[in-house]
């Protein structure tokens, strides 16, 4: 609490609010989850440890559930967090009693479906690359066990975000003249649009979508809108670090209040992109794209400017205050400012884009863990030792990023594991890389044990509601990892078992040569429906050189080719495909269209009649076409349809 503020700290609620006690705990649960995952995820792609997992797809598990416990449950628990200590006692009228009950319902759903989600390597890692969808933002597991903790996380949040919403008192928090009660209102609000934006996405896309499509597009504008939640929400911590560091700012309430709403300006154009675009359509992706790259980080970094300054001119007199939550704060800064300058120089699909990730992750973590800092500090009187899992954490961060950045800019792809061929070359970049996550690891172990240890031993809490949380989650976690640790050939082999890569090479072979031809055939897929051309040329490259026969491959990279205007290119391309087999009826759209480019009026009408003959009488884009060719024929002085064959029902789609 900074000098000469009599106002009692938003933080020290904590010791009456066994509420957002116990979401601080899932926070803190869900990240020592997310580290375990981390740590299983260099065990899979280690040779010498990977055969002690179950099923050669533990790698996508367990990266699934790195990315599912951290970035996403544990921001959203410890958002909910700040939000219930900002929320009024409940009374002794009923009203009041209903909505802490609510709150205590929605709870114990999100921390079911977190136990849930750490408990999904029982059921095995996922047969076959169909079950993984790495889409944007929310990575997905097609398995019931994962599907329902997802699904009863989202609920237990969704509920508890109700009472928040009706009860939200900006006049509880301790900092009126920074204004983090109005952006905390709004951070409030930008979940709920987040909800609002996920059923709506739901209710719009197609049902016939492939799963990859579909996950990236259901995902794509809640996942848009839950950015500007965390930013919104890192902005409130810094100023809460802030005054536990003495640092008055320089910066006055309306221009504080101009930072907030700047940041939460693309929550409020979310609900008009819904309107105004379908969201399979690339005009929806592109949208929400346009609207974070401009305006989701005007506010936060003059924010950080102001802090930055501030904490200059009070430097100088030697009045900050330097714990571990200050070097939180400085370690978040530091972090969103190369996350946004990594992020502003992404060119292509490379390790750039995964450097810009954990970059601007690691800031709201480390801002997240400042605030836990704090909060432990008000309810025990914890010694300065909680420094160096801070220290360590956030420089192995930085580590990561940099490396990452600079293997992207040398040429690194993103790229699945198995493939580490691709890999040579960037040996200095992947040992800088290994030793950031290294001590992002030993930096996470630590503050998990750091605030366990101190939690329990507070003495103004009542310890079985805020232990009870994460000692549950901690046997969960125990169960799964030593189920995961047994020896290979005490699990159960499924259906669809991978060969011994050791008993059968050329099995083993095949078969993971079969998985990364359909995810990059679904890559592919999902860059040409967002328009994102070159990207799917780097996917369906790789895809050539596995399956150099496969006529699929060849007109996507056609269609990929006719976006950039290539038409040459794409002509080759479509020909190469109908070369494989003649029959393949949207190879000759495909030509027709690249012929078309070209000028070739006539070759142009050939094709397109070629289609007609060759599609199904339920080809969706039969209609489309016919009428294409008669606009072609009267562009070209013919009578329209005249030779049009008709259409041959028996033909392959």
């Amino acid at each position: 609490m900074s000098a000469g503020n009599a106002q009692p700290s938003l933080l020290d609620n904590i010791k009456e609010r066994s509420l957002a006690a116990a979401w601080l705990m899932l926070g803190i649960a869900t990240l020592g989850a997310s580290t375990l995952f981390a740590i299983l995820v260099a065990f899979s792609r280690s040779p010498a440890t990977a055969h002690l997992l179950p099923g050669s797809n533990f790698f996508h598990l367990a990266l699934v559930l790195h990315v599912t416990l951290g970035p996403l449950l544990c921001f959203l628990a410890f958002a909910m967090t700040l939000w219930n200590l900002a929320t009024p006692q409940a009374g002794t009228k009923r009203s009041g009693q209903a909505w802490k009950s609510l709150g205590w319902l929605g709870f114990t759903l999100a921390a079911l479906g977190a136990a849930v989600l750490v408990l999904v390597p029982v059921g095995g890692a996922p047969h076959s690359m169909d079950e993984v969808v790495l889409s944007n933002y929310i990575a997905v597991l097609q398995t019931p066990m994962f599907l329902t903790g997802l699904a009863l996380f989202g609920g237990g949040f969704a509920l508890s975000l109700i009472p928040v919403l009706r009860q939200l008192r900006p006049s509880m928090l301790a900092l009126p003249e920074r204004t983090s009660g109005w952006g905390l209102q709004a951070a409030a609000l930008a979940g709920a649009v987040a909800l609002v934006s996920l059923v709506w996405s739901a209710a719009g896309l197609p049902k016939n979508l492939l799963p990859t499509s579909y996950f990236e597009m259901l995902f794509w504008g809640p996942g848009h809108i839950l950015q500007s939640m965390h930013v919104l929400m890192m902005m409130i911590v810094w100023l809460v670090l802030a005054d536990a560091a003495d640092i008055p700012l320089r910066s006055t309430t309306n221009m504080r209040r101009l930072l907030f709403l700047l940041a939460f300006l693309p929550v409020l154009a979310a609900p008009l992109v819904h309107l105004a675009f379908s969201p399979e359509s690339a005009e929806f992706r592109s949208t929400f794209t346009g609207l974070m790259r401009w305006t989701i980080w005007p506010g936060i970094t003059l924010l950080a400017a102001d802090i930055l300054y501030s904490l200059f001119l009070v430097k100088q007199n030697k009045c900050v205050r330097w714990t571990p939550a200050t070097w939180a704060l400085l370690f978040s800064i530091a972090l969103l400012v190369i996350g946004l300058a990594i992020g502003a120089s992404i060119q292509e699909n490379n390790a750039v884009v995964p450097a810009h990730y954990h970059a601007t992750t690691g800031a709201i973590t480390m801002a997240y863990l400042g605030m836990a800092l704090v909060l432990l500090s008000r309810v025990t009187h914890a010694p300065s030792v909680a420094r160096w899992p801070v220290m360590t954490y956030g420089t192995g961060t930085l580590l990561m990023a940099a490396a990452l950045g600079w293997a992207g800019l040398a040429g690194m792809t993103r790229k699945l594991p198995g493939s580490e061929k691709v890999l040579e070359g960037y040996s200095p970049h992947l040992t800088v890389i290994a030793i950031g996550g290294t001590l992002v690891i030993i930096g996470g172990i630590g503050f998990v044990v750091i605030m366990l240890r101190g939690w329990l031993r507070a003495s103004t809490l009542p310890k079985w509601k805020t232990a009870v949380p994460l000692l549950g989650i901690a046997l969960m976690m125990a169960v799964g990892v030593i189920y995961t640790l047994l020896p290979a050939q005490s699990i159960q082999t499924p259906v669809a078992a991978i060969a011994d890569p050791h008993a059968d090479p050329e099995q083993h072979m095949r078969q993971m040569q079969t998985s990364e031809i359909d995810v990059r055939f679904q890559q592919a897929v999902v860059m040409l429906h967002a328009k994102r051309y070159e990207e799917a040329i780097t996917a369906l490259q790789r895809l050539l050189v596995l399956a150099p026969r496969l006529p699929e491959a060849h007109i996507n990279m056609g269609f990929a080719l006719l976006g950039l205007k290539q038409f040459g290119e794409a002509r080759k391309a479509f020909e190469t495909a109908i070369e494989i087999r003649t029959t393949q009826a949207n190879a000759y759209y495909g030509l027709a269209l690249a012929l078309k480019g070209m000028n070739d009026g006539e070759g142009a009408v050939g094709a397109m009649r070629s289609y007609i003959h060759l599609s199904a009488a339920d080809d969706p884009y039969l209609n489309n076409a016919r009428a294409t060719l008669t606009e072609w024929e009267k562009a070209r002085g013919r009578k329209p349809g005249k030779d049009i064959p008709s259409v041959k029902t028996d033909q392959p789609k």
